[in-house]
């Protein structure tokens, strides 16, 4: 009996990984190249603009008493998935409160014909529009609290089939917290530099959301059987196939995303990533090239959007280094798996400073 994987691991080159590691992956998209993906594109609700796709943007926020995140984002596509712009997704919400990323699956593509950038796309679009909405109406609420209403909302307004890792982190009303929810592996890190030593550390993390290993949490969309006759005139006849063999299971949901509350100040620089940069790159790499990214000769901070793509070209080359000893590898031979080297994926960074 065949069911929808709500547990999809990543898309691994078979030369780097034993045969029991290869034959428990789906076909892989793994070879060489690089590309820069820019859609030049925003999508708009009402003060709250999502950004999604596009490679290098900027979103300042208005000179405000309250601390906000001054945010900068690149978004570098998988070799293979250029031409489309990746399946990642990600909004950042232009009063400076919110932000987050979304990996969309890519199962869907390959066994099914979905583009697994859709669902990821209206997640991201409806957690934007529902940032702004919180941040004028619930005051009351906790960071976290918020996030999670925001990811729960983003999730309620997505209509596209499909799945998708995805993470949201708004400040509370003051500007003193940042809020999280994290399902799957996407990641946050706030970094903070010495005064003293003048180098970063980081300060505060959220971690993987795994079900084994390479089996993230996800959120997941599934037809029902009013939508069987578009989906067999779409020549989706697979999916279909495959929902009406699929077994009853529970599927991961909002509530099942793991809560943070950060105490942020002026300063900090808070950075979110799809997996492909935690994959591939160490907190200690991220933090050396923070350093050198995000400050001048006389400590002043720089463009958001510099560091973000410092970080994510960072992982780009790694990710093609078959030597290297990277998170990845290493949580693969934790798992009792041979793997050696970086893993090629799209990768998303959003670099954010607290700022007001």
């Amino acid at each position: 009996m065949e069911s929808i994987p709500t547990l999809i691991g990543k898309e691994v080159d078979s030369a780097q990984t034993s045969p029991t590691v290869a034959s428990s992956r789906s076909a892989s998209f793994v070879r060489g190249g690089e590309s820069t993906f820019d859609t030049s594109r925003s999508l708009s609700f009402s003060d709250c603009t999502a950004e999604l796709g596009e490679h290098d943007h900027r979103s300042s926020c208005e000179v405000m008493s309250r601390l906000r995140l001054h945010a900068g984002v690149t978004q570098l596509p998988h070799p293979e998935k250029g031409d489309h712009g990746g399946e990642d997704s990600f909004f950042v919400c232009s009063d400076g409160t919110s932000v987050g990323v979304a990996d969309g699956v890519s199962e869907w593509g390959l066994r099914f014909g979905v583009n697994p950038r859709g669902f990821a796309d209206e997640l991201m679009q409806g957690a934007c529009k529902e940032a702004q909405h919180a941040m004028q109406s619930a005051h009351a609420l906790t960071s976290e609290i918020r996030a999670l209403r925001i990811l729960s909302a983003g999730f309620d307004n997505v209509e596209a089939f499909g799945a998708a890792t995805a993470l949201v982190a708004t400040l509370d009303a003051e500007g003193s917290k940042l809020g999280v929810a994290n399902l799957g592996d996407s990641g946050l890190r706030q970094l903070r530099r010495s005064s003293s030593t003048r180098q970063t550390a980081v300060v505060g993390c959220t971690a993987e959301q795994l079900h084994g290993f390479n089996q993230p949490f996800q959120l997941t969309h599934l037809p029902k059987p009013a939508d069987f006759p578009k989906l067999y005139a779409e020549g989706k006849a697979a999916l279909v196939q495959a929902v009406k063999r699929c077994r009853p299971q529970k599927f991961d949901a909002p509530c099942d995303a793991e809560q943070y509350s950060f105490q942020v100040q002026e300063g900090d620089l808070i950075i979110l990533a799809s997996d492909g940069v935690f994959d591939n790159l160490h907190d200690s790499d991220i933090c050396a090239i923070v350093d050198r990214a995000a400050y001048g000769a006389d400590g002043e901070t720089l463009d958001p959007e510099c560091i973000a793509r410092a970080i994510a070209e960072a992982a780009a080359s790694r990710s093609k280094d078959g030597h290297a000893d990277t998170p990845f590898s290493q949580y693969a031979r934790e798992a009792g798996f041979e793997y050696v080297g970086g893993i090629q994926d799209d990768i998303t960074v959003i670099a954010a400073w607290i700022a007001s």
